[in-house]
Parts: C-alpha cells; structure tokens; sequence
C-alpha cells in the first residue's frame, strides 16, 4: 500500500512520506482471506460439522475482514489525497477519474462474471433492469434488486465513501477534533431517530446500506489525518525497544477480540435478550482503527510482523481486490459443476475432501485474481487515465498545435 512521497519544495510541517507500507498491503490479503473463509463455511462443504463452533467462528470472519476494508480505504484515501502535500492539489475530477479507475472495470467484470449463477431457462423476460441496477450501483437504492455478485455490495458502499469525500474533507479543516465529534454525535442522533421512524425497516438497519458504514471510513480518515500531520520522530517516539513484546501483545489481543466477536454475542443474547448481531460493524469499528494503527507503528520502527511484510503476501494484497470480488462465483462454479457434472454433493464430503477441496478453491481463486490482476485490472486502469489525460483542455490544445504545425 503506497504512500506518495512530498515534493522536495514543500515545507516540512509534514511528514515524508516515501515509503511503502507493506504492512497495510498485507493486512489486505488476509482481509480478504478471512472473507474467503465465511464464504467457505456457507457452502458447508465439510460434512456434518459445519454447525460447529469452529464453523460458526470462521462465518463471522467476513465481517472482520470487510470492516478491516472499509477502514483501510479511509486512512488510505486521506494519505494519498488530504495530507499536507496533496491538499493543495487536490482536485475533484482526478480524484473521481482516479477512483473510477480503480474500481470499476474489474467491478463490471464480476458482474458479467456472476450473471450465469442468477439466470434460470424459466427465467423470462431477461432482468435487463436489475442488471441495469447492478452494474450502475443502484441496487443498493432499490432494496428489493438483489446482488448478481453478493461481495460487490462493499464496492456499493466504498461508492458511497467517495462521493461524499470531497465534503468529508471539510472535517478536517480547523478544528479537527471539534469537528469528528460533532459528526460521529450527528450520527448517533440520526441513526437514533431512523430506528425510531422506521423500526420495522430491515434494509435502513442492514450491513450493506452505506451510510451505517460511514463510520468505518470517517474513522480511518481521522486516522490518516493523524499520521499523515505527524513527523516520523513522533510516531517513532510512542515506541521503544523494550515496549515491542507489548505492542505485540496488543496486535494479537486486537484480532482475538475482533475474532470472537460471535462469541460475544452470543453471550449478550444469552444474558440479556439483547441481539447485537446485526450491528456487528460497530463492534468491529475500534478495533480495525487501533489494529491498523499498532501495525503503522510497528512498520515505522522496523518492525512490522514477517507474516504481513513477506512478497508473496504482499502479493496477496495487491491481488487482493481481484479475489474478493471473484472469489464466491468461483465456489459457486464449482458447486455447480460437482453437482451437475460429476453428481457429487459438496455438503456430503468427508472432513478430508472437504478440507482439500477448500484449498484447491483457494488456490483457484489466487491464479484467476493474479491473471485478471496483470492482464485485465492494471490494463484497464491505465487505458482509462491515459484516455482521461488526453481528454483534458491542456492535451487538446496541444494535440491541436502539432496538428497545425
């Protein structure tokens, strides 16, 4: 995960940023891995155990992992975009183009991807309408349009994040701290009054209506704003050699915590009556900003956890956006074809084929995220900025003067 160096020129009020977080890019990997996981359970492919505990802890897995996503994109997006180098700069239209770019093709791909899974022979007339409204986002408007993709709902909401970015950024204009209160208590109060307007409403209180994950991403971009208007020295200085035991300490209580999150609810419902499971995202929400912020820590002073820095995870991390989105049509391919083509029923496999089974799908997934990652993700991205760029007054004008001459 890239974080752009500041021109030379510029003050030093900022910190230099010139270094890859590696660490950051990892983190994504196994987001994404944990959400593989969830998905396996669901297809239940280890016969008879699948309602086990174990099980029921790897289900909640992905909404660790979407969370660990949400936050990330907003830390990310203030360092690349509002930290003291960038601000000046910034600009609405190479922000959006940028975006676009970034995730749109690979997104319309998956849903092209999918769209066989969702079509039946009885199925007549074709859904041109809710493909309409998969493909430009708008099924999450429309409550009663399902997802062709199902992971694809978190590109929904990351489209929310940006197109309010630009009037986030204002948060952290003056007072910051003000600010971020003032907006997390705004919200609290709104989310208060739409339960009370609309308590029945299933669709205002769910995971993948965007603004309930508002939250997520405003709290990584408070997190970036603190990185990115600190100095090296001062991060460095919350950290010294004799600390490190504990810092790591603090990394692995973070991820058991956010792990047994379904514990925890089961406990509360068993205690109290009260079912906190559906705002799980709220759980999760501390926990994501401080893990990430300990593993920014641990990088700046050299010390950033080897399962998280080695090449081939770093790898996964930048595959990882290609395998989140590709990853559940590829189980669902496969169910399909174990069932149609070789009459075998997945649900009924022994612990043994089942285990197996899961790591050949993980493997799959890994091979077609690289491939549609090298050959279809990182083409498309630079085809729509170079396109872009030659679209811009500056280029005319100039591709107007050679004309000419």
């Amino acid at each position: 995960m890239r974080l752009e160096p500041q021109p030379s020129s510029l003050p030093s009020a900022g910190p230099q940023r010139s270094e890859f977080l590696h660490s950051l890019t990892g983190l994504r990997f196994y987001a994404a891995l944990a959400v593989f996981l969830s998905h396996l359970e669901l297809f239940h492919y280890f016969s008879g155990i699948s309602g086990g505990s174990v099980f029921a802890f790897m289900k909640g897995l992905g909404a660790m992992g979407v969370s660990l996503f949400f936050v990330l994109s907003g830390f990310v997006l203030f360092i690349n975009y509002l930290s003291p180098a960038k601000q000046a700069a910034f600009s609405m239209a190479s922000f959006y183009t940028a975006r676009f770019a970034r995730i749109y093709p690979l997104f319309f791909f998956s849903i092209l991807f999918a769209l066989p899974l969702v079509l039946t022979p009885s199925q007549e007339p074709f859904p041109w309408f809710n493909l309409a409204a998969n493909l430009t986002m708008l099924n999450t408007v429309f409550p009663g349009i399902g997802f062709i993709n199902i992971p694809a709902w978190t590109i929904n909401v990351e489209a929310f994040f940006y197109a309010l970015f630009p009037l986030l950024a204002l948060l952290f204009r003056g007072n910051v701290r003000r600010n971020l209160l003032l907006a997390f208590a705004g919200f609290i109060l709104l989310r208060f009054l739409t339960s009370i307007a609309f308590p029945h409403s299933e669709y205002l209180a769910a995971e993948y209506f965007p603004a309930n994950r508002l939250p997520e991403f405003l709290a990584g971009m408070a997190l970036g704003s603190a990185y990115a208007n600190g100095t090296a020295e001062q991060w460095q200085s919350r950290f010294t050699a004799r600390l490190a035991p504990g810092w790591y300490a603090l990394l692995v209580t973070l991820i058991l915590l956010m792990s047994l999150r379904p514990v925890f609810d089961g406990l509360l419902l068993a205690q109290t009556g009260l079912n906190a499971a559906p705002y799980h995202y709220y759980y999760y929400l501390p926990f994501s900003a401080l893990l990430i912020a300990v593993l920014v820590l641990l990088e700046k002073n050299r010390l950033a956890p080897a399962l998280l820095i080695h090449p081939w995870i770093i790898l996964g991390g930048e595959i990882s956006y290609a395998f989140y989105l590709l990853h559940r049509s590829i189980m669902l391919y496969t169910t399909r074809i174990l069932e149609q083509g070789l009459q075998v029923d997945p649900t009924t496999l022994p612990l043994a084929a089942g285990l197996l089974l899961g790591v050949l799908l993980l493997a799959v997934c890994c091979v077609l995220a690289y491939a549609s990652y090298q050959w279809f993700e990182k083409p498309c991205r630079s085809l729509i900025r170079s396109a872009i760029r030659h679209c811009e007054p500056g280029a005319i004008q100039k591709l107007r003067a050679r004309l000419i001459d």
